[in-house]
């Protein structure tokens, strides 16, 4: 993971990315890029965009807003070229969506065209100086000829999955087109196991996970679902067999937390069913066991760049199966982690190739420092939101856990009272046993039934012949 000798001191690269969705790949797709380019790249910054960035803030980047893309004009474009040396391109969506996939993604009243930039990069001209690479991108069926225009002019492209290099071949791109494993396999290297393990352990106190108890995790890519069975029909039966397989006491449904909390609640699961690509990608790099649900068919084609196919299902009737025949395989391909090594030192170089050709240092105007003032700020803001949700929280927890302790101590007073009430009825009868059993004895020792008991007696076996 050595820094090529030669690479500028202070140079800049910028991400183009969807970290102003809430998916968990919209995240971690910016972020093991970014890590992973800036380790071997020592000294160097990195700047996130993304269609809307800082405009939609979203819980899941923990507080690290993307700029915006902003409107796409010459002006933009050649702001956006001067800042760095070179762009990646790395968004969880696809390239080339239609118009209308893409205003399903970001509101058409907020998004403006923001979308030309992922489809007509910068323009021929400002792209002679500063370069453009695809970082790992999927292709949507029946792409633009502008994504195919622009691609003729990307420096190199990486895409996640066989797929999508044969969509571009199809539509007439000329070039080397490299098929890489999803960069959110190498999660581990950006992440503490510890903090996770905290992370975790706090989840389990607030409620989120179960108090104990093992669990598997059902990461759905939609939150809009009302069950198992709205995902794939037999899906509900087919998590009854998985705990009985695999011992798990609890499903649980992957939460809208942070990214660190949806990493350390997949990085405790003893299984995780998966229904899109990346949280697969994720759980394979934390080395936990997987098996994903590829009930639309597009995800699978890029998770088997990275896991064995036997992990792959399109029904939840092979589910129960998958987790078993996969249960003491690797979490992922040996091959994959070598594969994304490369790729990432690819990015580097053509990182460095880039800076040099431009000198140390890139361009940052009066303009991107208000800009990025302004970010701060607001991502200063949303922290501070963020820390009063979770005290909110953890205040709600203490609340709950002091009801739930006077509420037991109000159960443990009434049970004393009951047995204080219990005892002293115990006693009354046992004086009124005792009171009548004196009345007995003096009634036995009268005279009356003295002298008459032998006839008495008499009577009685008269009666019984």
């Amino acid at each position: 993971m050595s820094a090529p000798s030669d690479a500028p001191a202070a140079g800049a690269v910028a991400i183009w990315g969807s970290t102003d969705l809430p998916g968990l790949g919209d995240q971690l797709l910016s972020r093991v890029t970014e890590h992973e380019l800036l380790a071997r790249l020592p000294g160097w910054r990195a700047d996130t965009l993304a269609p809307l960035g800082w405009l939609r803030p979203s819980i899941a980047d923990e507080g690290r807003p993307a700029a915006p893309f902003g409107l796409y004009d010459h002006t933009r474009c050649a702001r956006l070229a001067g800042a760095t040396a070179l762009s990646l391109v790395c968004p969880s969506f696809p390239l080339g969506l239609t118009v209308h996939a893409f205003v399903d993604l970001y509101p058409a009243e907020d998004i403006g065209d923001a979308h030309r930039y992922l489809t007509a990069g910068l323009g021929e001209d400002l792209e002679r100086t500063h370069p453009i690479a695809w970082a790992g991108v999927r292709v949507a069926a029946d792409p633009y000829a502008a994504l195919i225009t622009a691609a003729e002019r990307v420096t190199y492209r990486a895409v996640r999955d066989t797929r999508s290099r044969d969509r571009l071949v199809a539509a007439g791109l000329t070039g080397e087109i490299t098929v890489i494993p999803h960069p959110a396999l190498a999660v581990r290297q950006t992440v503490d196991t510890a903090v996770l393990d905290a992370v975790r352990a706090q989840l389990r106190q607030l409620g989120v996970l179960p108090g104990e108890g093992d669990y598997a995790v059902l990461a759905l890519a939609t939150s809009t679902v009302d069950g198992p069975d709205e995902v794939a029909p037999g899906l509900a039966d087919a998590l009854t067999e998985v705990l009985a397989d695999t011992g798990a006491e609890h499903v649980v449904v992957l939460p809208d937390l942070a990214s660190t909390d949806r990493l350390a609640v997949l990085a405790g699961a003893t299984v995780v069913i998966a229904t899109d690509e990346h949280v697969a990608a994720a759980t394979a790099g934390l080395g936990v066991h997987w098996v994903l649900l590829d009930v639309t068919g597009e995800d699978g084609v890029a998770a088997a760049e990275f896991g064995q196919p036997e992990r792959i299902v399109r029904s939840a009737d092979g589910l129960a199966a998958a987790v078993r025949s996969t249960r003491n395989s690797l979490s992922y391909k040996d091959s994959a982690l070598e594969a994304l090594n490369v790729h990432f030192g690819r990015l580097a170089e053509l990182a460095a190739a880039a800076g040099r050709a431009r000198g140390t240092g890139e361009r940052r105007d009066a303009t991107q420092l208000v800009e990025e003032n302004a970010a701060l700020r607001r991502a200063l803001d949303r922290h501070r939101q963020l820390a009063m949700t979770e005290r909110e929280r953890l205040i709600d927890a203490v609340r709950a856990a002091e009801d739930e302790r006077d509420a037991a101590r109000a159960e443990v007073e009434s049970a004393r009272a009951g047995v204080a009430e219990a005892e002293r009825r115990t006693q009354e009868i046992a004086a009124l046993a005792e009171h009548r059993q004196q009345e007995l004895d003096a009634w036995e020792h009268t005279k009356l039934v003295r002298w008459s008991s032998p006839l008495r007696k008499a009577y009685g076996k008269a009666k019984g012949r």
